[in-house]
């Protein structure tokens, strides 16, 4: 039987959480499915865990092994032993609902889009959800690109590859932008601009059906010196995509300015908290030298960030990092105005 959706399931060393990964997936699935397991080189017990769902589930599991390269360049190389339609994504310690298959099958089966973006909530180890009363992006039903676009150049909330069920056809760039471990971050922004540059029907699931682990181990709360060569990496590539996509440039670019600006601001707390002055200032400086902070002065006041992020982001740009760093520290005293408020007020940070 023909596959009709292929799941991409990169595992690198998540043991206590991989099992329920994998329970929360395999057992809505049937045979017109395969769940591709790439192990990027783990150390730990995910590889025995891996062969035992591939006996258990011989007729959907796929498991591959490759050495230690990375979440992107995995995600590459299984989507070559893809077989499916459609290409789904899971990370290996987050979960689904029960309702995800039947639900992005229907979908598939009845208007065959090219590209199928879900709804998602972030929770953490401890059973709290966050951002449970953010509102879904749009209605259940299809939802116009430019509308979609939007909110890719201007937010966060459709970057992640697990939040996408798209069409194979649609990965058509043989890059695989690897870069020996620079980037750490924003990924998953990189893998998508062939796919919103290739697509051209989307359809929007309202009702949540991915759920994402928010732990403190995870590669997106360990700061490490270079996350700040994320912006460096993703951005100019964004802004050759809406050039070369034929959409306004201006508008699409201001939102894609503030978007980088909002980026900005969350390493520079992450920096902030990480690293003692010295250092601390050392990065900000590398911070100030990317492109897109040459657009910055002239449209800050025009950002709908709040205000201490506008000035937090002035300081940074007038070079003035000791000033910059004092004030930082101010604005992390107080949880409603840190990046991740949830977490703060549950005394996560």
């Amino acid at each position: 039987m023909e596959k009709l959706l292929s799941v991409i399931l990169p595992v690198y060393n998540t043991e206590i959480y991989f099992r329920d990964c994998l329970n929360s997936l395999l057992p809505q699935l049937d045979a017109r499915a395969e769940v591709i397991i790439m192990d990027d080189g783990c150390t730990d017990g995910c590889p025995k865990i891996m062969e035992e769902y591939g006996k258990r589930y011989p007729d959907i599991v796929k498991v591959l092994h490759e050495n230690n390269r990375g979440n992107m360049v995995a995600r590459y190389a299984a989507i070559q032993e893809a077989e499916g339609l459609y290409v789904g994504f899971l990370d290996s310690d987050d979960l689904v609902e029960k309702s995800w298959y039947e639900d992005i099958v229907s979908v598939i089966e009845e208007h065959y889009p090219d590209m199928i973006i879900l709804r998602w909530l972030k929770f953490d180890d401890e059973g709290h959800f966050f951002e449970t009363e953010r509102p879904p992006l749009f209605d259940t039903g299809e939802v116009d690109k430019d509308d979609i676009m939007k909110v890719f150049v201007s937010s966060q909330r459709v970057n992640g590859l697990p939040l996408k069920v798209v069409k194979r056809e649609l990965f058509t760039e043989d890059t695989d932008y690897s870069d020996n471990g620079k980037r750490s971050l924003m990924e998953d922004k990189l893998m998508s601009i062939q796919l919103f540059e290739n697509a051209e029907t989307f359809w929007y699931i309202s009702h949540v059906l991915y759920l994402y682990r928010t732990n403190l181990s995870s590669i997106t709360f360990r700061t490490k010196e270079n996350d700040h060569y994320t912006l460096q990496y993703t951005y100019p590539p964004m802004l050759e995509f809406l050039k070369s996509s034929g959409y306004d440039l201006t508008p699409y670019h201001e939102l894609l300015v503030e978007n980088y600006g909002s980026v900005m601001w969350e390493i520079i707390l992450k920096t902030h908290r990480a690293y003692e002055r010295e250092k601390a200032i050392e990065i900000f400086r590398d911070m100030h030298g990317f492109e897109f902070s040459a657009y910055m002065p002239a449209l800050i006041d025009d950002f709908t960030l709040a205000d201490y992020k506008k000035e937090g982001l002035r300081l940074l740009l007038k070079e003035d990092y000791a000033s910059l760093y004092d004030f930082v520290g101010e604005i992390r005293k107080s949880p409603d105005l840190d990046h991740r408020p949830d977490l703060r007020k549950l005394g996560k940070l």
